[in-house]
């Protein structure tokens, strides 16, 4: 196991102990801003990790942000990608959370999850008849995200009917 390794298991071990502060302490430099050495040998995941540190802590803006950055090293990052449009979703702003997630499918167009949480943020936008659309998208490979999204779709008709 190579030395960075090493430093980022004693990061999971501390987010195994919800040791928050303690991540946040390690992990980022002296002026709050960049990541420290060792763990600046994979930005990406330190940035992750802080995002996942501050959304546990409720702190969404600061988690938003931390999820971009670690975007800005793997541009392709869906798991970033579904973590922002949590956060957006925790804030109440689902048109945001469906920016995020139309650029997360693009990357990756036949995932369940993207699918099913874009179809909930137009859910939450009162877009019922599209959020049908990409619920319809789920496909039964996923039972338990096919349950809900049926129990959705039934949802979302008799809003459609009032």
């Amino acid at each position: 196991m190579s030395k960075d390794l090493d430093f980022f298991n004693e990061i999971h071990i501390l987010l195994r102990e919800e040791k928050y502060d303690d991540v946040i302490d390690r992990l980022l430099s002296g002026n709050q801003h960049d990541i420290s050495s060792p763990y600046a040998s994979d930005k990406n995941h330190a940035w992750y990790i802080l995002g996942d540190v501050y959304f546990h802590k409720r702190r969404f803006e600061s988690a938003i942000s931390a999820f971009k950055k670690s975007i800005e090293y793997r541009g392709n990052d869906i798991e970033a990608m579904l973590a922002i449009s949590n956060c957006y979703s925790e804030i109440g702003m689902p048109d945001k959370a469906e920016g995020v997630l139309r650029k997360a499918i693009v990357h990756d167009p036949d995932s369940d999850r993207i699918i099913y949480n874009l179809a909930n943020s137009l859910f939450d936008q009162g877009k019922y008849k599209k959020s049908i659309y990409f619920y319809r998208k789920i496909t039964k490979e996923n039972p338990e995200l096919y349950k809900v999204a049926s129990i959705n779709i039934k949802h979302a008709k008799k809003l459609i009917r009032r």
